[in-house]
């Protein structure tokens, strides 16, 4: 058998008081509600009574209808207390750090200098395309059978052949070329001079020979005899 709890006079004003501000500022959806959430805020559990109903509750909820509106009247009487206004403390901002001046320059000195570098670009883009034509016009400027015929005749130095083998060449080609040979052994000391080709006979020069000329791009070894040299002038030679 459950043992019916009674309040005593200090637990019933606790929670009635809990109640009213409950149900005044809480949003409660009824006194009843209130009721039973300020017993368990106000009073150990032990204390707590069971409304299930409003006839559980009959006299507490009426004493709570009759003190409503004195407790709305004394909130109303109760003095504001006006707010501390805290105003915020203003750090003034560290200004930044003074950015050294640009040195002054005139208008006249940035044109000259923008003068003086188009100048440089343009003297180096014109000794590079004078190095071009000096290397394409340079054999044939020199070559005395053109200036005299108008007939362009490529110059092709032939390095290793013997004195009758020479002979048959220009015969053969001279009309054709302008050739120059040079002997295995003149070969290592004098100057190479300016071809469009500078075929080496491989089976008749030195080692010595082919490393000073294998630095040409324009040289070419002949792996053979006559026969293999006759064929490049009658294949590459005519590409000249």
């Amino acid at each position: 058998m459950t043992t019916r709890i009674h309040w005593t006079s200090s637990e019933r004003n606790a929670v009635l008081q809990k109640a009213l501000a409950l149900y005044h500022t809480g949003g409660m959806q009824s006194q009843l509600v209130a009721l039973r959430i300020a017993q368990t805020q106000e009073l150990p559990k032990e204390r707590h009574r069971a409304f299930a109903t409003h006839s559980a509750a009959t006299a507490e909820l009426k004493h709570m209808q009759d003190a409503y509106p004195a407790y709305i009247k004394s909130l109303a009487q109760q003095p504001l207390v006006q707010k501390e206004v805290v105003t915020p403390t203003v750090v003034d901002p560290v200004p930044p750090a003074p950015l050294e001046p640009l040195p002054a320059i005139s208008i006249d000195a940035m044109v000259d200098a923008i003068a003086a570098k188009i100048a440089a670009t343009l003297v180096q883009a014109i000794k590079r395309e004078v190095k071009e034509l000096e290397h394409t016009f340079k054999l044939e400027k020199h070559n005395p059978d053109y200036e005299i015929s108008g007939i362009h005749k490529p110059h092709v130095t032939i390095i290793g052949l013997l004195p009758d083998q020479e002979q048959h060449m220009q015969r053969e080609f001279g009309n054709k070329f302008v050739l120059r040979f040079i002997g295995n052994e003149a070969a290592k000391h004098v100057d190479m001079g300016e071809a469009h080709a500078y075929l080496l006979m491989k089976n008749f020069i030195s080692h010595a020979v082919y490393n000073k000329y294998k630095i040409l791009p324009q040289h070419v070894l002949i792996d053979g005899g006559m026969s293999a040299l006759r064929m490049w002038f009658n294949t590459k030679g005519v590409e000249l």
